[in-house]
């Protein structure tokens, strides 16, 4: 009787997992870090609460001492010996590790782990230009989606000049997670557009990788036109003034 109970609780709890959205189950997390004078690679490393963390450290020249003060760690770093840390990442937020070696933080070795809030889902943006090429003046069309779609949200667009100056403006997204904005450059030069959006209760914000566009000024048709007939008015101009000058010495 025993056996029966424990095997429809083992089915139950089965069950009960199976039926626990993705966004909500703690995975395992591998990741390398490397110490170094005066840095971290990766300076930044990205988990989501709940998270199962293991980090493998190791030091490229001198001795360190890693720490994340809010997950009570704290190891030392030998040159090319690795040493390997485990934890629950169980708060979020952003918390620095740094190294804790004379003033080796001062000097900037430190990195940032985001712990990100359990439950959300991440999505991703995509933006581009309708043209690779344009002149000074045009409008060109710049389109996006974010995915998994989402409508009525606010999308960012930041357009960046060949000059580093920057424009900014905000679109909606459709139904479908579509966007579309109308950009006219008014500089020579390669310009970019990157998109992004804050995210909001149930989805993580996100931003695109930029899109470019190479602008030119437009060939000058009507200064050629003008100068051509110019030089055209003044050859005729010419020719008859050189007509009246032969038609009076001619007897």
């Amino acid at each position: 009787m025993r056996e029966k109970v424990a095997t429809i609780v083992a089915i139950c709890l089965s069950l009960a997992i199976l039926h626990i959205p993705n966004s909500c189950r703690a995975a395992e997390v591998y990741v390398e870090i490397r110490a170094m004078n005066w840095a971290y690679d990766p300076p930044e490393v990205t988990v989501t609460q709940g998270d199962h963390v293991t980090l493998n450290l190791t030091s490229l020249d001198s001795e360190h001492i890693f720490v994340i003060d809010e997950y009570n760690i704290r190891v030392t770093l030998e040159k090319g010996v690795w040493v390997t840390v485990e934890f629950i990442a169980d708060k979020s937020g952003d918390f620095y590790y740094y190294c804790d070696v004379s003033a080796h933080r001062g000097y900037g070795e430190q990195g940032v782990l985001h712990v990100l809030p359990a439950g959300k889902i991440h999505t991703t943006l995509t933006v581009r230009f309708s043209k690779v090429t344009a002149n000074i003046g045009d409008r060109v069309e710049v389109g996006g989606s974010i995915s998994p779609p989402i409508g009525g949200v606010t999308i960012r667009l930041v357009y960046t000049s060949p000059d580093g100056k920057i424009k900014v403006s905000e679109v909606i997204t459709a139904d479908d997670g579509t966007f579309m904005d109308v950009f006219v450059p008014d500089a020579e030069g390669r310009w970019s557009v990157v998109a992004s959006w804050l995210g909001d209760e149930e989805h993580f914000g996100s931003e695109s990788d930029p899109s470019y566009l190479i602008v030119q000024a437009p060939f000058p048709i009507l200064h050629v036109g003008a100068g051509v007939g110019a030089l055209i008015a003044i050859g005729i101009v010419y020719y008859v003034i050189r007509r009246r000058k032969r038609a009076v010495l001619t007897p």
